[in-house]
């Protein structure tokens, strides 16, 4: 089973932004706004651009109802094909202040730092959405001792943290044979409440110890429909009631995401 896609959202650019965030949890139409910001050095340069281009006009006109020659004509709209290709890009550039959804998406995270009114730099992370309508997959992370106890075709539940009193079937599709050198799903971070011991590495947070990941399906018949970045408890029949399987009863986290492609 494929992962599905995740689309984060960072600002395109230094600026303040202009726009509420999204609500967690929230959908969000294709074609909304997610982001809106506004850069006041930008403004500057396109208002200046503007009247500079609006000279060059000016000047080609002059040249032409004068007596001038055929080259100085020729200047005058070269000058102002240059200052009408500065000020497209200036625009284009502002333009993209502005994000859309491309699709429906469900969002997933939002940033503190995202707020109205609120000054961020270029890249600065703000949400992080999912498409919708999905398939749903369920992630989860095996330590090693339970490895050998789960398989492709097993059954499974799975319980999620917001509706400890509903257990959703799922079938174990993958199982992963090499330990995750990261968790993809922030979400499942022990410092972001999901559970999975970490610590620092050289390029970020990486599982405290071997975890393995197991993508299990939610069957089509299955009332329940968890939204994305859901956490909860994988419970699986296992192959025995050893150490491990009751070790995974107890530890194992997941997260219930939903792909649109």
């Amino acid at each position: 089973m494929v992962r599905p896609d995740v689309v984060t959202l960072y600002a395109p650019g230094p600026g303040r932004v202009l726009t509420d965030p999204p609500e967690r949890g929230g959908t969000v139409t294709a074609g909304t706004v997610l982001l809106a910001m506004q850069n006041d050095d930008l403004d500057e340069k396109i208002a200046g651009a503007e009247l500079e281009y609006e000279d060059a006009l000016l000047r080609v006109d002059i040249a032409r109802a004068g007596q001038g020659g055929l080259d100085q004509i020729q200047a005058a709209l070269a000058d102002a094909a240059r200052l009408s290709s500065v000020l497209s890009a200036l625009r284009a550039q502002n333009d993209q202040l502005t994000v859309r959804a491309a699709t429906d998406v469900e969002t997933l995270d939002v940033a503190d730092d995202y707020y109205r009114g609120n000054h961020v730099g270029r890249r600065a992370f703000l949400a992080r959405f999912a498409p919708v309508p999905a398939s749903r997959i369920v992630v989860a992370y095996l330590p090693e001792e339970a490895l050998g106890h789960v398989r492709p075709g097993d059954k499974a539940v799975f319980v999620s943290a917001a509706e400890p009193s509903v257990a959703t079937p799922v079938v174990i599709e993958q199982v992963h044979k090499q330990s995750s050198r990261r968790i993809e799903e922030e979400a499942l971070l022990g410092p972001r409440g999901g559970g999975v011991p970490v610590q620092a590495g050289v390029d970020g947070p990486v599982p405290a110890e071997a975890l393995y990941r197991v993508e299990a399906a939610i069957g089509d018949g299955a009332t329940v429909r968890h939204r994305p970045g859901q956490i909860g408890i994988l419970h699986t029949e296992g192959r025995s009631r050893s150490r491990g399987w009751d070790f995974l009863k107890r530890v194992v986290r997941l997260l219930n995401e939903e792909s649109g492609f």
